[in-house]
C-alpha cells in the first residue's frame, strides 16, 4: 500500500502513468500473507485440542456426575430451611448472591451478617474428637457480623457451631483507613473471660444473632454448597463441549 500511495502521489505531481504502473507492478511482487489460511488454522487448533480422548472422558464423567446430583433430590430447598428462612425474614432481609448469603437487619441499627457456603472451619482443639466421627456437614461455619455507625464498624468473627452462634474474634475498622493499616483486633481467647462472655451476650441480645440465625447459616451454607456444585458441573460441561 505504501508503494501504491507513492505512485499515486507521483502521478498527480508529474501527470505520468508510467510511475503508477511501475509501483503497482512492484507491489504485486512484494511478499504477502494469506490471511484466510492463517485464520482457518487458528480456528482449527482449539477444536483439535478439545477432541482428544482425555477431553471426551472428562466430559462423560462430568455428565454422569451431574445427572447423579440432579437425581439425588438434594437440590430442592429443605422444608425446615424454608420455614426457618420465612421466619427470619420478619427481622432480616436475606440476599443470596452466588456462593454468598447476606442478612441485613430491618431494625434501626446498621447490622449485617454475611457468610460463604464453603467457609467451614475444621477446628483443632479439645473438641477435635467430637468432629472426627461427624460428617463434613457438621463442621462449624464461619460468618461475620458487622455493626456500623458514623464511618466505623465493629466486626465480630463468629461460628455457627451445632446451631449456636459463637464469637471467636473481634475488631474495629475505620472507613478512612486502608485495610492493611487496620488493627486486626486482639486474640479473642486471651481476653478476660468476662469480656468474652459480654461479647457473646451482645451478639445474641443486641444484634439479634441468636440460635435461629446460627441454624439458618449452617443449613443455608450446606444447601448453597450443593446447588453451586451442580452449577459448577453444568458450567464445566458447557466450556468443554
Amino acid at each position: 500500500m505504501r508503494i501504491l500511495q507513492q505512485g499515486l502521489r507521483y502521478q498527480s505531481r508529474f501527470g505520468s502513468n508510467a510511475v503508477l504502473k511501475n509501483a503497482i507492478f512492484n507491489a504485486s511482487k512484494a511478499p504477502h500473507i494469506c490471511v484466510s489460511s492463517v485464520t482457518e488454522k487458528l480456528n482449527q487448533t482449539p477444536m483439535r485440542m478439545l477432541s482428544t480422548a482425555s477431553a471426551s472422558n472428562l466430559l462423560a464423567s462430568l455428565r454422569r456426575e451431574y445427572e447423579e446430583e440432579v437425581q439425588s433430590g438434594q437440590n430442592e430447598v429443605p422444608e425446615d430451611l424454608l420455614a426457618l428462612k420465612n421466619n427470619l425474614e420478619e427481622d432480616w432481609r436475606i440476599v443470596e448472591e452466588g456462593a454468598t448469603t447476606t442478612l441485613y437487619s430491618k431494625s434501626s441499627q446498621k447490622i449485617q451478617v454475611s457468610f460463604h457456603c464453603q467457609d467451614s472451619v475444621e477446628e483443632i482443639d479439645s473438641n477435635e474428637d467430637q468432629y472426627d466421627n461427624e460428617d463434613e456437614e457438621a463442621l462449624p461455619v464461619h460468618f461475620q457480623v458487622t455493626l456500623s455507625k458514623a464511618g466505623k464498624s465493629l466486626i465480630l468473627e463468629c461460628l455457627s457451631d451445632y446451631g449456636e452462634a459463637r464469637v471467636v474474634g473481634v475488631q474495629t475498622e475505620t472507613e478512612e483507613m486502608e485495610e492493611s493499616q487496620q488493627y486486626q483486633g486482639p486474640d479473642f481467647v486471651e481476653l478476660d473471660e468476662g469480656l468474652q462472655e459480654s461479647f457473646s451476650m451482645f451478639l445474641k441480645e443486641e444484634l439479634a444473632v441468636d440460635d435461629d440465625v446460627a441454624s439458618f447459616i449452617a443449613m443455608q451454607s450446606d444447601y448453597t454448597e450443593q446447588t453451586q456444585y451442580v452449577r459448577f458441573l453444568k458450567d464445566a460441561q458447557s466450556i468443554i463441549e
